[in-house]
């Protein structure tokens, strides 16, 4: 890692998968295909079974005709890309987006526990500018020495939006998310960033990819934070993986965490299997739970789905409390459907009952509300800080900090 001179001019959840054995659906379009051609495909998925069938009827073609023709007018794949995504906006439901096969893919491994090549982290476009997203804790991106809010303004030389490393814009076409990006790894090459730090501070950081996981980057998450005499247990879990996150809460809370005064669960970013929601919740709130002590949840406006569920549980059974942004509101079961052109469609066909009718477009309100800092965050985690804070407030009398 080399400090540039500061006169350098650089400047998803899934509450199941009804997308079973989607891959061997996907293909490669035929040659000739034509403008327009994909959002069609688009539009026939929803009016055939997007889950709400008044809108379906109402609402639906109208919107098809307001942007088929700019489908149609668009120069490039990118730009229908854009017409679609558009499009999707004014569809009033979350987990609506247009996925490339490699983020699919990719979600999909996470989900499962799966490792792949990756380098590790996300990008995040706020305004013009992309910065550093969900580096994962020991993945490579991190022991290379990227942090979380690193403004990147040079991947292998090229700025962001123009390199071929930066995948689909994957964010939920309906919320006000900003746009997220998968940042590709085609092989085993380094790949070398310049990023800017602070204001004027540019530094040169090379990234070697491995085989890793959001399984693996929860376990090397975990650690004993202590302060004021008190001990802290402390795991992020990335995703709410299909099974294993509640046998390793045991397991740490019968090790690790058993001389710990309070437990902070982080539940920033993404979502997950609601089934293994419910096993989570046994660990604190069922005839086997284990932990009786103070608790905390720390939640974002990227928490979602899955993680709404969890934390909205947490509160109703007084299990602990929360800290951080409100949720996301994204609380739906998600769809996969092949369009053609290498693209997944994510939707909605269905419900959650009870939790998408009190939750979805609504999220989880924390009781602790702390804005993140997603611009020069330079290790600072102001979320975490407030969450210490308010367990500190709590073990001297006070509720919820």
């Amino acid at each position: 890692m080399e400090s540039v001179p500061t006169r350098s001019p650089f400047h998803a959840f899934l509450f199941g998968l009804f997308a079973t054995s989607i891959l061997a659906g996907l293909s490669t379009p035929a040659a000739g295909q034509k403008a327009g051609e994909l959002f069609e495909e688009v539009s026939e998925v929803l009016q055939e079974d997007y889950y709400d069938r008044n809108f379906r009827r109402n609402d639906l073609q109208t919107l098809v005709q307001k942007y088929r023709p700019q489908a149609q007018a668009s120069r490039s794949l990118a730009e229908e890309r854009s017409v679609i995504h558009e499009f999707l906006s004014h569809v009033p439901a979350s987990h609506l987006a247009l996925y490339s096969e490699a983020t699919y893919e990719t979600m999909l491994a996470e989900l499962q526990g799966e490792a792949r090549l990756t380098y590790g982290f996300q990008l995040v476009r706020l305004g013009e500018d992309f910065f550093v997203h969900t580096a994962l804790e020991g993945g490579p991106a991190e022991q290379a020495g990227l942090l979380t809010g690193d403004r990147v303004v040079r991947l292998n030389g090229e700025a962001p939006e123009n390199s071929p490393l930066l995948d689909w814009r994957s964010d939920d076409a309906w919320l006000p998310d900003p746009p997220i990006h998968d940042v590709l790894c085609p092989g085993q090459s380094f790949l070398y960033m310049l990023v800017e730090r602070s204001p004027g501070l540019f530094l040169y950081i090379p990234v070697a990819p491995k085989w890793y996981s959001a399984v693996e980057a929860t376990r090397a998450s975990v650690q004993i934070l202590e302060t004021d005499r008190h001990r802290f247990g402390y795991v992020h879990f990335w995703f709410i993986h299909f099974s294993g996150l509640s046998k390793l809460l045991r397991e740490l809370i019968a090790g690790d965490f058993a001389q710990c005064d309070a437990l902070i669960l982080d539940l920033r970013g993404r979502g997950g299997s609601a089934a293994e929601v419910y096993r989570i919740l046994n660990v604190f709130d069922g005839r086997r739970d284990v932990w009786d002590k103070p608790m905390i949840a720390l939640v974002d406006q990227f928490s979602r789905s899955a993680k709404e569920v969890l934390s909205y549980e947490i509160q109703q059974r007084q299990i602990g409390w929360l800290v951080g942004e409100p949720t996301a509101g994204a609380v739906i079961p998600a769809t996969f459907r092949p369009v053609g052109r290498k693209a997944v469609l994510m939707f909605p066909s269905t419900t959650l009952g009870k939790h998408t009718k009190l939750l979805e477009g609504q999220g989880v309100q924390p009781e602790v509300e702390v804005r993140a800092a997603r611009r020069f965050q330079q290790g600072a985690d102001p979320i975490l800080q407030a969450g210490i804070h308010s367990l500190l407030r709590h073990l001297k009398g006070n509720r919820h900090g």
